[in-house]
């Protein structure tokens, strides 16, 4: 048996800002393709509105008697400040930055042959947050993995340690008609993709909450 009111009152709210943009260039057999992307998810002040779920803590109890001696086996939904270590409930709004271009040539070796050679470049910023709230660990001493959970100290830091820069994502695709009666088209390709993870698993692992 539990009692508090959990997650009520939450809210979740998201701002996102993108530009895109996408050239195509003809030229003889040769169809160019090129332009990028910039994005901005969780600006102007949104994210998860919070604060008043996380000032209402709430209580699990093994059963009534222990309910009535008011003996609970867990205290939960109590939320941090991380720059302080004071209880108190707050909102969490992560910042998310990303771009990427691309250039792509869709070349028409012959008629009943198609061959698509592309490269795309990503960079995922490291994650932040409005009022810098993300939070993690360090392990300053121990000798064994229990004795340095056991000595576990939490501070106030971005949730990566770097930003990978060299997320480069080639392609390439074929498109062959064997009989060139336009009756049969055989297609292959391979691509590498590279994406962040969602904004769900930062939140949870480095949320001081």
């Amino acid at each position: 048996a539990t009692i508090g009111r959990g997650f009520s009152d939450a809210t979740f709210s998201q701002t996102n800002i993108e530009w895109k943009s996408i050239t195509t260039w003809n030229r003889s057999s040769h169809s160019f393709k090129f332009g990028g992307i910039a994005q901005r998810n969780g600006c102007c002040g949104s994210g998860q509105i919070f604060g008043p779920v996380f000032e209402r803590p709430q209580f699990s109890f093994n059963n009534l008697f222990e309910f009535a001696l008011d003996d609970p086996f867990e205290e939960s939904n109590i939320g941090f400040d991380p720059q302080t270590g004071e209880t108190r409930g707050f909102n969490f709004r992560p910042i998310f930055t990303n771009a990427g271009v691309f250039v792509q040539d869709d070349w028409k070796v012959r008629p009943n042959l198609t061959v698509n050679l592309g490269l795309r470049w990503e960079v995922f910023l490291n994650p932040s947050e409005v009022k810098d709230r993300f939070s993690g660990a360090t392990f300053p001493s121990g000798t064994t993995f229990e004795e340095r959970i056991a000595n576990l100290t939490p501070v106030q830091k971005q949730p990566l340690d770097s930003t990978q820069y060299d997320n480069f994502a080639p392609r390439i695709g074929i498109a062959w008609d064997p009989t060139g009666s336009g009756r049969t088209s055989i297609r292959s390709g391979v691509v590498i993709f590279y994406d962040r993870p969602a904004g769900q698993f930062f939140n949870d692992a480095s949320a001081g909450l």
